[in-house]
């Protein structure tokens, strides 16, 4: 009983840390769920219009890709929970979006192609966000 009440505790703890680092970063606002876009040019934070069904909306934020300095993902704090995506911009700011299990690689893809060079990426990637 001892063991559960420990992992019961940390994962509160951990949990409150992640929300607390959350609330901290510049992330634009997009509601309940979004999804990220990635043109050769840009990276285009998309909303969603879930009243009836998933209908993505009007991009909510468009800025280039040669603003994002660094990006990488992380791993899930809780088991079987979301990743922490996290973009850091050359201005400072650090947007901290999670990424649903179920879209882990296209989330790994997104950051492996924000690293590349903007030309040399020939699709476009489209990640959902929560």
């Amino acid at each position: 009983m001892e063991g559960a009440l420990f992992w019961r505790r940390y994962l509160r703890k951990k949990l409150a840390a992640e929300q607390a680092e959350a609330a901290a970063a510049q992330t634009p606002s997009y509601g309940n769920r979004g999804y990220l876009a990635l043109t050769d040019d840009d990276l285009i934070l998309v909303g969603v219009d879930a009243s009836v069904r998933v209908k993505l909306t009007e991009p909510l934020l468009t800025i280039s890709r040669t603003q994002v300095a660094y990006a990488e993902i992380g791993k899930a704090g809780v088991m079987l929970g979301s990743l922490p995506l996290r973009i850091t911009l050359a201005n400072g700011d650090e947007w901290v979006f999670e990424v649903p299990r179920v879209v882990r690689r296209k989330g790994k893809q997104l950051v492996a192609e924000l690293g590349e060079c903007p030309h040399t990426a020939s699709t476009s990637t489209l990640m959902a966000v929560s």
